[in-house]
């Protein structure tokens, strides 16, 4: 009877999160379809990296040395070439944060131990300011990045509490796709999972330690396809390793008062609220280290950044913040306030 309602649950919860994701995919589609031409110039420039790889003769042969090729294989060239032009850069940019609301029901599942709370969660996350925001600038480059490390989070995850083989291969796989989308979700990624391999020694959490790191090394290996982008970056960008975290702090700190703060900034007190609350009675360590590490990840990826770039992590903020509100809800439902 137990097995019977749990499986009800998942159906219902499945139910909520894909009619909720088509509503926010259609409001999207309404608001953006009244123009002619796609929001952004930033989409012009994902043909010109397109045709850096796919064409023979290419306008900049050099730009498939600036971003991976993943991102450019699996969206904007199916979505350029069996769509019309425009109609293909609209619905890529719009779909890509709508979808990612998948992954991230699935992770926060994985957080909260919640169906119905995950599939009420998700849609929030994917609806948020943010990433309303990143489809008028045609973002969806980093909302790619975002997407498949949503799901080699909730892989990773998995691979800790099941510990199972799989999962260590399925997350490590996703991570891999990772550092083949986008190279600033990568460096996020990365400082994502250091910081929980700190957090996990500095708790002595040895086993759980080990797994992680596998599944990084693994991911490594997998990522090696696409390590002539990182060399070339390192070598030649002006974008990563500026020192001048001070500055960027307060870049930061305009660009998110002036773009996002004022619309969200009842959310402030609420995520306070949900972190203070998630760290206080989440008894599981490596839920903790691994929101842990979102936090610190996104606090030291500032000085890497120019002031100009920045801001962008401002993109990585909803993750921590939603599945924490998450687990709050979860476990308001489950017992109230403790």
């Amino acid at each position: 009877m137990r097995h019977s309602h749990s499986l009800s649950h998942k159906k219902v919860s499945w139910l909520i999160l894909i009619f909720s994701l088509i509503v926010v995919f259609a409001i999207r589609m309404i608001v953006i379809n009244k123009y002619n031409y796609p929001p952004s110039s930033d989409l012009a420039g994902d043909l010109l990296v397109a045709d850096s790889y796919f064409s023979n003769n290419p306008l900049h042969p050099e730009w498939k040395f600036v971003s991976p090729p993943l991102y450019y294989l699996l969206i904007v060239e199916p979505f350029t070439t069996f769509l019309p032009l425009f109609l293909g850069l609209k619905v890529y940019d719009i779909l890509l944060p709508t979808i990612i609301g998948i992954p991230f029901f699935l992770l926060c599942k994985e957080i909260s131990k919640n169906d119905i709370v995950a599939s009420v969660v998700a849609p929030l996350f994917a609806f948020s300011e943010p990433y309303n925001e990143i489809i008028g600038w045609g973002g969806a480059l980093n909302v790619a990045g975002i997407f498949f490390s949503l799901f080699a989070f909730y892989y990773l995850l998995k691979s800790v509490k099941n510990k199972k083989y799989k999962y260590i291969i399925l997350a490590s796989i996703f991570l891999s796709l990772v550092a083949g989308t986008h190279v600033l979700t990568t460096v996020f990624v990365a400082l994502t999972i250091g910081g929980m391999l700190f957090l996990l020694l500095f708790i002595k959490e040895y086993i759980i330690f080990k797994t992680i790191l596998k599944t990084a090394i693994l991911a490594l290996i997998f990522s090696i396809p696409y390590s002539y982008v990182y060399i070339y970056i390192m070598l030649h960008s002006t974008n990563l390793a500026e020192p001048t975290f001070f500055l960027n702090i307060i870049s930061l700190m305009i660009v998110s008062i002036e773009n996002y703060m004022r619309p969200i900034i009842l959310f402030i007190p609420l995520a306070v609220f949900a972190f203070i609350y998630f760290f206080k009675y989440c008894n599981r360590n490596e839920d903790k280290a691994f929101i842990g590490g979102l936090l610190a990840s996104t606090l030291f990826l500032i000085p890497l950044l120019n002031p100009a770039m920045a801001d962008r992590t401002v993109y990585f903020l909803p993750i921590p913040f939603y599945l924490a509100l998450g687990f709050c809800l979860a476990d308001f439902l489950r017992g109230g306030l403790k």
